[in-house]
């Protein structure tokens, strides 16, 4: 039977939006499953809906999430993308493309050399020079190029010069003061000062406030102004590296991995605890602490800090590495609240295993994380797309057996160099990058 009269808001009504025709239910066994399936559709419709206005974790957005009012003025955002972006990369660098990496696996310079477990790997800052760093207490170095603006590998005879220090095994090395070398082990309690030119070390007694704890890890700012122990697992212990004047002690509720002094900031020192909690405790005000929680770690391993002091790595059990946006500036106005945390720029889940090492390239383009626990558990993560080099390493490297210790980039990121355990050095050089 055909309706007396139409109007105009009768197949469009709510403002033009066409509803959904309801359903109505004339014989229960006959049109049970239509019933089914529009509840079915009606349910997935919310759902998405849901999600869509949710967080990437599928929960409501956090208040701190929000924008206020006065970031949708165009001074807000314009200052606000400055402040996220600034140092991304070093000037003259250029911009790295995602998905493919470029590279190729150079001859191994340690030949010869190879006593122990590589411990650590350092660039020299201005010279074609890689050091290492071995279990066994010997520190090597091998000049992998004739000069700087040459990227051709040396021929033959790498080697330059080393020093052993018996029943030390060497875990960090740190240049400073133009090209002096920084050594510390995390099996003794003194530290080393190696002069590359004359080729001399100097023992750097253990300072007595200390009262003969053991040290677990030795840090030196990147200025060689203050040196730091990490002490009882959870202890801080920061001196005047020249005066071995005893600063302060700082103390995290639970157990300390790792830590560092910002690189940027040169009264700020960075720890990650055991339970995910990042401290960031200043050198000067030593009652101003600033914490937040790690996202979802379970339990954390390492972390690294970006040589522009813009991005903080944490790594976990899990084989989750997140990468934080500490110029984020919404949480730089507001980190004062303990509740607040900086922007999660990146996740990285392609580790299977425990995350060991971590180190950001100088530019801050890239970002490669390993494992010991399985066999060549090495990604290197691209900043910019939060995603990794699929072809890195390559298919024939997956069937090598060699467990990953440790990594280094050079300072203009030509060449990548990765440690092993059974003391050998893998050494690519990046096509991307033209300078050593």
């Amino acid at each position: 039977m055909k309706p007396a009269w139409v109007d105009d808001d009768d197949k469009f009504p709510n403002n033009g939006e066409l509803l959904e025709k309801p359903f109505i239910v004339r014989n229960v066994e006959a049109d049970l499953d239509e019933l089914a399936y529009r509840t079915r559709k009606m349910t997935q419709k919310r759902l998405r809906e849901r999600y869509i206005t949710s967080s990437i974790y599928g929960r409501e957005t956090q208040k701190w999430v929000k924008p206020e009012d006065d970031e949708k003025c165009d001074s807000s955002v314009a200052l606000n993308a400055i402040a996220r972006f600034a140092g991304t990369t070093n000037i003259g660098s250029k911009s790295l493309p995602a998905k493919e990496l470029k590279f190729t696996l150079l001859r191994d310079p340690t030949i010869g050399h190879q006593q122990g477990t590589v411990n650590c790997l350092k660039f020299h800052p201005s010279m074609p020079i890689l050091v290492s760093a071995l279990s066994t207490g010997r520190i090597v170095l091998f000049q992998i190029c004739d000069d700087v603006n040459n990227l051709l590998l040396r021929k033959s005879n790498f080697f330059l010069q080393d020093v052993t220090i018996p029943n030390i095994s060497f875990d960090n090395i740190t240049f400073f003061d133009r090209g002096s070398l920084f050594a510390s082990a995390n099996n003794r309690n003194d530290c080393y000062i190696y002069d590359l030119l004359i080729g001399e070390i100097t023992q750097i007694k253990q300072p007595k406030a200390m009262d003969k704890s053991s040290a677990r890890k030795i840090r030196l700012s990147a200025d060689g102004n203050y040196i730091a122990y990490l002490v009882n697992n959870a202890d801080i212990f920061v001196f005047l590296f020249k005066t071995m004047d005893h600063l302060h002690t700082y103390r995290g509720a639970e157990n300390i991995v790792d830590f560092c002094f910002s690189p940027i900031n040169r009264e700020q020192i960075v720890a990650l605890a055991v339970n995910g909690t990042v401290y960031i405790w200043n050198l000067i005000k030593y009652s101003e602490v600033i914490q937040f929680f790690d996202e979802g770690c379970v339990k954390a391993t390492c972390m690294a800090f970006s040589l522009n002091g813009q991005f903080l790595a944490c790594g976990s059990n899990t084989g989750i590495v997140n990468v934080y946006d500490m110029n984020d500036y919404k949480w730089l106005n507001k980190k004062q609240n303990s509740s607040q945390r900086p922007l999660l720029f990146a996740t990285f889940d392609q580790l299977t295993t425990s995350v060991s090492w971590l180190e950001f390239s100088k530019d801050a383009q890239l970002l490669a994380m390993g494992s010991t626990v399985k066999k060549m558990a090495v990604r290197l993560g691209h900043l910019a797309s939060g995603t990794v080099f699929q072809n890195f390493p390559s298919r024939q490297e997956h069937f090598s057996k060699e467990r990953l210790t440790t990594c280094a980039f050079s300072p203009k990121g030509a060449f990548f160099a990765v440690g092993t355990k059974e003391g050998r050095t893998r050494l690519y050089q990046l096509k991307h990058f033209e300078k050593y």
